[in-house]
């Protein structure tokens, strides 16, 4: 109440300030209008009732909220029942909330589930885990090679000069 108060009469206090024919001299360039658009003064010409006609409803709710409310308080139950399919309407919000959920929720939640079990849970952590378990197969048969005989190794280097040999002789040959 106490803001509602302050801004009407800021409001009243200075309307010729802030909207009146000296505007621009308060709002400088922070407010730009074409040359065509007479909103501001068109606003100024509107009939009374315009002005009024916010006041009027709300004092015509207040009025209807105590007649069905305080006066009659059956009143309601009886509209209710006697037009269900508008009271239905308005009681589900125009069923937004339901038309939301079918055509965003929904879909957006089979997306999530799809991008979760197929991409990450499939592709990304089968991935991680494919190269894990390559790893540690790999390193479970390098062990079995490690005997520590260096006759062993230099064996192994020697097959590995031979076969590198012959690969060089064959991409010779090829060319």
């Amino acid at each position: 109440m106490l803001l509602a108060i302050g801004a009407l009469v800021t409001g009243y206090a200075f309307h010729e300030q802030l909207l009146g024919p000296d505007w621009m001299a308060f709002w400088g360039h922070s407010i730009q209008i074409a040359p065509t658009n007479h909103v501001l003064a068109a606003m100024e010409t509107l009939p009374a009732w315009v002005g009024m006609s916010p006041s009027v409803v709300g004092v015509a709710g207040i009025a209807l909220a105590y007649l069905f409310y305080m006066a009659a308080p059956a009143m309601p139950a009886l509209l209710a029942a006697r037009f269900r399919p508008i009271y239905r309407l308005l009681l589900n919000k125009w069923y937004v909330d339901e038309l939301y959920d079918a055509l965003l929720v929904r879909p957006s939640l089979v997306l999530a589930r799809l991008l979760w079990q197929v991409g990450d849970a499939t592709i990304i952590d089968g991935v991680a885990n494919g190269l894990a378990t390559l790893t540690e197969d790999g390193s479970a048969q390098m062990v079995k090679l490690q005997t520590g005989s260096i006759a062993v190794y230099a064996f192994a280097m020697l097959i590995g000069l031979v076969v590198a040999s012959c690969l060089v002789l064959l991409l010779l040959v090829v060319r």
